[in-house]
């Protein structure tokens, strides 16, 4: 991860959480998505713009599918396990899975989430690693 580059997208390009960590994740592994690919996580920002699940953790799991998937999510073996096993770690790394729950926790005045933002990349980066190696 290029925490600048997350940085800067997050806080002065002004995308939310979803969309910052599929950009980023796109540059870390080299996957070409463009802008109106990365338009289908815009509405996870804000909690699926509602407070609900936190749109860092739904662009995570986005982005495992893209990275895991082959084919289909039910042709792919352990595919769900791998999903319930990230979101679990979320939660245990962070206190919530819920937006309203994180942002309480992590939000910064000026800044919104984005040292949340950044660990969750970490999280997902480090998780994929694993995965991988």
């Amino acid at each position: 991860m290029d925490q600048k580059r997350l940085e800067a997208c997050y806080l002065e390009q002004d995308h939310n959480c979803a969309e910052s960590i599929l950009l980023e994740a796109s540059e870390v592994w080299h996957l070409g998505l463009t802008q109106e690919e990365v338009k289908l996580a815009s509405g996870f920002g804000g909690g699926l713009g509602c407070g609900k699940t936190c749109g860092a953790l739904c662009a995570c799991v986005a982005m495992l599918g893209r990275l895991f998937v082959d084919g289909r999510a039910h042709a792919t073996q352990g595919f769900r396990e791998l999903c319930g096993d990230f979101v679990r770690r979320y939660e245990a790394a962070f206190g919530d899975t819920d937006c309203e729950g994180l942002k309480a926790r992590h939000a910064v005045e000026g800044k919104r989430c984005l040292t949340l933002v950044e660990s969750s990349m970490e999280l997902l980066e480090d998780y994929v690693r694993q995965r991988i190696d």
